[in-house]
């Protein structure tokens, strides 16, 4: 990791903020593009999935979670149901099918139409609660640069740390973000969809 930046105005100047921003709105584009052409498999798959954790869990199918996204703002982050409800436990365990769904990923397909509305992004931060991110601001230096950009479905924290602290995935999102740009995207969603390719090394 390089030398942390406390100071929001150094970064831009240091980061090439501008340059970020404008990759931003360029790859926000991209997104839009992407997401329309694999519309009709996804909504296929996505029903099909919804249908199984209807016929094994039942409804709703879908958990929304609040989260806070650009510049604060607060949306419902959307996927499939995997955890049956009413077993006693706070955190219950996901189903057979839960497992399996979360494993591929099949799990997080109902985010696209959080990426087509503008919500989140493919690649980004990763996604944190109202209380999380008011925490993490109050603690964190130079956390309010993790809510300059959308969050992620995927990202590089997810894909290349695994289970930390919550300080240190932010550590990671901050480096991501000064270092956003085309090539990283793709490594990361390269690695998502496929985790079990070797990783030699970071991206970044």
């Amino acid at each position: 990791m390089t030398q942390e930046i406390r100071d929001p105005t150094h970064f831009k100047a240091a980061a090439s903020y501008d340059a970020i921003l404008t990759y931003a709105k360029a790859k926000r584009i991209c997104e839009l593009c992407v997401v329309i052409a694999i519309a009709p498999p996804v909504l296929i798959t996505t029903a099909l999935a919804a249908l199984a954790t209807l016929g094994t869990i039942g409804g709703p199918v879908l958990d929304k979670q609040e989260c806070a996204g650009k510049d604060g703002r607060l949306f419902r982050q959307l996927k499939l149901r995997t955890r049956a409800e009413g077993n006693g436990s706070e955190h219950p365990r996901p189903t057979l099918l839960g497992r399996f769904l979360e494993d591929s990923r099949l799990a997080e397909l109902p985010q696209l139409w959080n990426v087509l509305v503008g919500d989140m992004s493919i690649v980004g931060p990763c996604p944190e609660s109202p209380r999380e991110a008011n925490l993490s601001r109050e603690k964190v230096p130079n956390y309010e640069l993790c809510q300059s950009v959308r969050p992620g479905i995927t990202g590089y924290a997810q894909v290349f740390l695994g289970r930390a602290s919550a300080s240190t995935r932010i550590e990671y999102d901050l480096h991501y973000i000064r270092r956003m740009n085309a090539t990283v995207d793709l490594m990361i969603v390269w690695h998502s969809l496929f985790p079990f390719v070797a990783r030699h090394n970071h991206v970044l």
